[in-house]
């Protein structure tokens, strides 16, 4: 029996949990599930950040936990802002997986303002388009400080949830995209934790960027991240694709909800009733093993 993916994206004042197990025929859904502190709770849990887990859902996790069969794959992301990215051009003679290792880690100190020994590094190999519509490969180099990676394993082994994998949250969010068959040239906007993430269009070289989210003015932050990526990458986005802790009666602009549901081949009702939420957590739960 096909052992079950589970892709959990952990906030503030919650978490969001999607299972899956790839058959023959596709991706078929075991499994959902949220989770979302109560008012009272959720003004203490809001102080987590970062890498830090609040005991409210600490113990919800802990509870859902013993809901689950034994043996599963957890999959987990790191919140942008707990994350340093660079990103490496890979030359055409490396073409191995201890080439590329060899020279991510001879490039770390050149990469990051802290020691190799303070990070805990890891890398994805993405291809980027050029001018003349070749694919060149880049690898996307993400690093954590150690010692909040090591209290956040921790922390969920506490509530016995190891994971298997470990991803930046921006590079999920891109993953999914392309898995759903977004539209290419559609800016990707992720809302959670009081700020909103976007990530450039699959069309684009790999960007992102977070910013302050004020939910009084939930349309302003959609604006700041539009003229963000316009500033920072001097092209035009297509539309704009919004996902994570939005209200679907919310004004939304120009952006658009979307469900990363249609990159499921088999799922049986009841399903979410707001899917754009399950974003990170369907795709993290579709992340490929490291090889």
């Amino acid at each position: 029996m096909a052992v079950w993916q589970i892709g959990i994206d952990i906030h503030a004042m919650g978490f969001y949990a999607v299972a899956l197990c790839y058959q023959r025929y596709g991706w078929q859904m075991r499994g959902w599930y949220q989770w979302r502190s109560a008012p009272a709770e959720s003004k203490t849990s809001a102080v987590a950040s970062g890498m830090l887990l609040s005991p409210p859902v600490l113990e919800a996790l802990r509870v859902w936990r013993r809901q689950l069969p034994e043996r599963v794959s957890f999959r987990v992301a790191l919140p942008a802002d707990a994350v340093l990215q660079q990103t490496l051009p890979l030359p055409e003679t490396v073409d191995t997986p201890a080439a590329r290792q060899w020279l991510i880690e001879d490039a770390v100190t050149r990469l990051f303002p802290l020691s190799a020994k303070e990070l805990a590094v890891d890398y994805r190999v993405v291809s980027r388009p050029s001018e003349d519509n070749a694919a060149s490969a880049h690898a996307v180099v993400s690093a954590a400080r150690r010692s909040e990676m090591a209290s956040f394993l921790s922390a969920l082994s506490q509530v016995g949830i190891v994971p298997d994998a470990v991803e930046a949250a921006p590079c999920v969010l891109r993953s999914m995209a392309m898995l759903a068959g977004v539209n290419r040239d559609s800016l990707l906007l992720h809302r959670g934790n009081g700020r909103l993430m976007w990530v450039s269009p699959l069309s684009d070289a790999f960007r992102y960027q977070q910013l302050q989210d004020d939910p009084d003015t939930p349309t302003s932050a959609l604006w700041q991240a539009q003229e963000a990526y316009r500033r920072l990458s001097g092209c035009t986005e297509r539309g704009m694709l919004l996902s994570g802790e939005v209200e679907a009666s919310a004004p939304l602009s120009d952006a658009a909800l979307w469900s990363p549901l249609v990159a499921v081949h088999q799922a049986h009702p009841p399903l979410p009733l707001e899917p754009h939420r399950f974003v990170l957590a369907c795709g993290l739960a579709m992340r490929e093993d490291d090889r």
